[in-house]
């Protein structure tokens, strides 16, 4: 109907859904009305949104009456289609605006893809500028959500994958100050550090507790082995500095617990004492030892599925208030009827005793659903 309306020429049915493909607008109100109804849709489908200035969201930049529209498209989606390091940078808040600043304007920070945009054989798997796409993954559209959970990280468009870490999960140096006990007060370390080589008493552990301190980690304030701790008193106005890949440096060591602070350290140390206490528990498994296991599956959990908790413990609560709930049901309905049968019983032996026979009676038949394991 709509393809003929615009062209009443359209008499050929095929013509005239075509027209009217072309001619059919969805709102972006109505787009979103219908994601958020479609348990499918939110749980199979990405929503996203060009940069570009011919054919994407940059375009309205230019008539203010279309601010709040765009904003509005780029906060619904998930997927910013643009291989633009500029845009990148952006939607990263690594630019004009800071993570934070993008995350409450535009509701998470957003990953960017790109395509070949091919129009010809020779030009699949071929970009401009040899901007080619890569995710880090397994070729599922799990790794594309887990790229859009964690756009830095998962995600890179150059001509060639990043080689071993990422800049920003690197430190490319360490820096003491106040150190006049220390031979060498700056250490540069490679990208592709994954262990420390050296004779006993030459410094291993005392270098890795210095980088987990100038990373934010607080074992030296509660483990008895730390360095940090059991040099305490030479190494009084200590300041640690690291340096990043990406170059942004950090500070430590923290002298007391941080109040307030939620965002928590760059890095997880397991310092070889806490390894040792945790593998020499008795009984095999120390609560020690549990507390870092659900730690770990809690991180492993996406955000969205966390339900507003901030622990495992918080999360094992929220997932299982609702079978606790229903398991007491059960016990409560099975106690009714257990009191119901005691009744019943003794007015069938009162009967019996008093020689007038039994009388026809009837439990409730409550229905009890118990649930599984109970």
């Amino acid at each position: 109907m709509l393809g003929r309306a615009h062209d009443p020429d359209a008499a050929d049915d095929t013509r005239a859904l075509r027209i009217g493909s072309l001619q059919f607008k969805v709102g972006i109100d109505a787009l979103k009305e219908a994601f958020e109804k479609s348990a499918w849709a939110r749980r199979s489908v990405l929503l996203a949104v060009a940069a570009g200035r011919g054919d994407g969201t940059s375009g309205l930049q230019a008539d203010a009456s279309f601010t709040a529209l765009r904003r509005d498209l780029e906060r619904t989606a998930a997927v910013i289609l643009s291989s633009n390091p500029q845009d990148r940078a952006f939607w990263l808040g690594e630019s004009a605006m800071s993570p934070t600043e993008i995350e409450e304007r535009y509701g998470s920070l957003k990953v960017c893809l790109h395509g070949s945009d091919a129009h010809k054989v020779d030009d699949v798997g071929a970009p401009d500028l040899q901007r080619c796409q890569w995710i880090k993954g397994d070729p599922t559209y799990e790794s594309l959500r887990q790229a859009c959970l964690e756009p830095r990280s998962r995600a890179w468009i150059g001509e060639t994958p990043p080689s071993g870490a990422l800049p920003y999960r690197t430190v490319s140096r360490v820096g003491l100050r106040n150190a006049a006990w220390a031979a060498t007060p700056t250490v540069p370390l490679n990208s592709g550090l994954v262990g420390i080589i050296g004779a006993r008493g030459s410094g291993k552990t005392a270098l890795a507790d210095v980088i987990a301190a100038g990373a934010g980690c607080d074992d030296h304030l509660t483990n008895d082995g730390s360095f940090l701790k059991r040099a305490a008193e030479h190494v009084g106005g200590l300041e640690i500095e690291l340096e990043w890949g990406d170059g942004e440096t950090t500070h430590g060591p923290h002298t007391s617990e941080r109040d307030g602070d939620t965002i928590g350290p760059d890095v997880k140390y397991l310092s070889q004492q806490f390894v040792e206490r945790l593998c020499s528990a008795e009984g095999g498994m120390s609560d020690e030892l549990l507390l870092e296991i659900e730690r770990v599956v809690y991180a492993g959990h996406d955000p969205d599925s966390r339900v507003g908790t901030s622990n495992f413990a918080e999360l094992r609560e929220v997932r299982t208030s609702g079978p606790r709930a229903e398991q007491q049901r059960s016990i409560e309905a099975i106690a009714d009827v257990a009191v119901q049968f005691n009744v019943e019983r003794e007015k069938r032996d009162d009967c019996l005793a008093s020689g007038r026979g039994v009388m026809p009676t009837r439990v409730n038949s409550t229905r009890i659903g118990l649930p599984v394991g109970a």
